[in-house]
């Protein structure tokens, strides 16, 4: 594990208090904005403030415009402090190209002058990938092993039945594991929550790699069998049989991954579902869309799990995580 250098510790450690001293207003519901008188929670000043602002001059106050300049009222001076507070306590929110991500170098110093040094600073994950990779982004781009990533007829049967915005997530999210999983020499990955199947398919027959995936509805792994075997058949309509030879088709478990399953039971399955007889194995643990709770639960099994290399999870629905896990 990396050392993180003592004034990102003090940046996360000063995130978290401003987050507990406004719990109250974290935790409230949008829906129950009417039913539990979120209005009357907040202080006395801010809703005098609040209560006849412009919209325009809100939006601005609160993504901190720089050419905010507000002469119509005296903003209350705990409001404004939030405001100081959140944005430089924010993580950065700039597009972080892949391909600059992994090759990468350098490392976090330990000694920066200011927050912004800082987080200019190459990652620490983007520094350990690019110092431990042990086969070339060339070899591991060949167009042998990514027949159906590299074939130009064979583009649409990753984003068929997938709308835009999740084609852009699952292609960003599969191109970060398939080099996670060159880096750590990794050819095993479990999707957990991985619905109809969309980027499994993807780091199977495209990238090359074994899936199993996790899914607690069978109906979902179910349709998700279907579009794999209609892949199939689309693609032995172009590739030859030595090719088609080489795919590794996804395995669909049904099982609930929650706060009762131990590492060594989540071991066990994906071990039986995969086939594998070793005692130990190696495996990445992804999941795109973790709601709620299992995005903790993921970490908690990741850790658990010797056999784990790497863990690339997207959360969401963070309102419905629970304190404690």
């Amino acid at each position: 594990m990396w050392n993180m250098p003592g004034n990102l510790v003090l940046t996360v450690n000063n995130g978290f208090k401003v987050l507990e001293m406004y719990m109250w207003l974290l935790d409230s519901y949008v829906l129950d904005y009417f039913t539990d008188c979120h209005w009357n929670k907040l202080p006395h000043s801010w809703r005098t403030a609040l209560d006849n602002v412009d919209p325009q001059e809100l939006g601005k106050f609160l993504t901190h415009n720089n050419t905010f300049r507000s002469h119509q009222r005296v903003w209350p001076l705990s409001l404004l402090a939030l405001q100081v507070a959140s944005l430089h306590l924010s993580v950065p929110r700039e597009q972080t190209h892949f391909k600059d991500l992994l090759n990468a170098k350098g490392q976090w110093s330990g000694e920066t002058d200011s927050r912004s040094n800082a987080l200019k600073q190459p990652s620490s994950i983007a520094h350990y990938l690019s110092s431990n990779r042990k086969s070339s982004q060339v070899e591991w781009q060949n167009a042998e092993r990514m027949p159906c990533l590299k074939h130009p007829k064979l583009h649409y049967v990753f984003t068929k039945h997938v709308k835009p915005k999740k084609q852009h997530e699952i292609s960003r999210m599969a191109q970060m594991t398939a080099n996670v999983a060159q880096t750590e020499s990794c050819q095993y990955i479990v999707d957990v929550g991985s619905g109809l199947g969309h980027l499994a398919r993807l780091l199977a027959y495209g990238y090359g790699l074994k899936v199993c995936c996790l899914e607690a509805q069978e109906n979902l792994s179910c349709e998700a069998w279907k579009l794999d075997m209609e892949l199939e058949t689309s693609v032995s309509k172009i590739l030859k049989d030595s090719q088609n030879a080489k795919f590794h088709r996804p395995v669909h478990l049904n099982i609930t991954v929650d706060t009762h399953l131990t590492a060594g039971n989540f071991t066990q399955a994906v071990k039986k579902a995969l086939g594998i007889s070793e005692e130990s194995f190696d495996f990445g643990i992804v999941g795109l869309h973790s709601c709620g709770d299992l995005t903790p639960i993921l970490m908690h099994l990741f850790v658990q799990c010797p056999g784990a290399k790497f863990i690339n999870i997207v959360g969401c629905c963070y309102m419905k995580l629970t304190t404690g896990i």
